[in-house]
């Protein structure tokens, strides 16, 4: 488990794609790079949610008021820049020459030195690759204990499962923020599932889903910033552990209640907490 920040991320991203030498045209090079089929659907939902994370990024950094206004123009300046590679206009172009521009060094070390000053914002928790791995065992374990698929509901979040399963393989590309959008998701479809059951007499129950999405939601969320992330991301994990060890929950485990009136959503951890008071 690391502590970074999406500036750090990005400049990884870009780092590791500089490192592609292939003499083709960008969409080619990019295919193979993210592990997809050139032009289909995966290809360009990657594209798309890279694009989403530096527009994120840029609308964070613009908000950063107290920072000098030199940093936020040098930086998005190199938002801009980095964002080039994945412009529509550059896809059938020689990709060397659309790496070469984008990924310039003044623009790399821009993204690389503002990272400091945006974890003190927005800092994030990268899982390992061993965690990576637990959480798509897990997945592929829910998904295969879900017996009824028949009706529409339930299809559509088998399907968000899936995509959520396929956004933390390719992590590198999606971001994070990416993925707990994604889990978010799906946590909704699932609780319309139950409510949708609950109104049909039906009696089913989905325990390993609900296990791996709060395990995936305690891996990637900071309740406090800093150094105490270390240590509150295992006293959380330790209680919604002991929370879904139980045979027969006491009720369908949430990561988020749904707000009431102006109330913000509760985090799961804290449910947990008042489940055991």
């Amino acid at each position: 488990m690391e502590i970074t920040d999406p500036s750090t991320e990005l400049h990884r991203l870009c780092e590791k794609l500089k490192a592609n030498d292939a003499r083709d045209e960008t969409r080619k090079a990019l295919a193979r790079q993210f592990g997809v089929t050139v032009d289909s659907p995966e290809f360009f939902a990657i594209l798309a949610a890279i694009s989403a994370r530096i527009a994120r990024l840029r609308s964070l950094v613009a908000s950063m008021t107290a920072t000098p206004e030199i940093f936020r123009q040098r930086f998005d300046q190199a938002c801009v820049r980095v964002s080039s590679f994945i412009s529509s206009a550059n896809l059938h172009n020689s990709w060397r020459g659309v790496r070469d521009s984008a990924f310039e060094p003044v623009s790399l070390n821009s993204l690389l030195m503002a990272g400091h000053t945006i974890q003190g914002v927005a800092p994030l928790r990268v899982p390992t690759e061993a965690q990576r791995a637990e959480f798509l065992q897990k997945i592929d374990e829910a998904i295969n204990a879900i017996d009824d698929r028949q009706d529409v509901i339930m299809a559509v979040f088998v399907t968000s499962f899936v995509a959520l399963r396929f956004m933390i393989e390719k992590l590198e590309f999606y971001g994070v923020d990416g993925v707990l959008e994604q889990l978010l998701n799906t946590h909704a479809i699932l609780s319309s599932v139950e409510y949708s059951d609950k109104k049909k007499g039906k009696n089913r129950t989905f325990a390993k889903a609900w296990a791996v999405l709060a395990s995936i939601y305690v891996a990637l969320t900071i309740p406090d910033a800093g150094l105490t992330a270390v240590q509150n991301y295992y006293a959380d994990y330790q209680a919604v552990i002991e929370y879904f060890s139980q045979q027969v929950p006491p009720e369908s485990p949430k990561l988020l209640t749904g707000p009431a009136e102006d109330k913000q959503a509760t985090p799961i951890e804290e449910q947990a907490a008042d489940s055991n008071t």
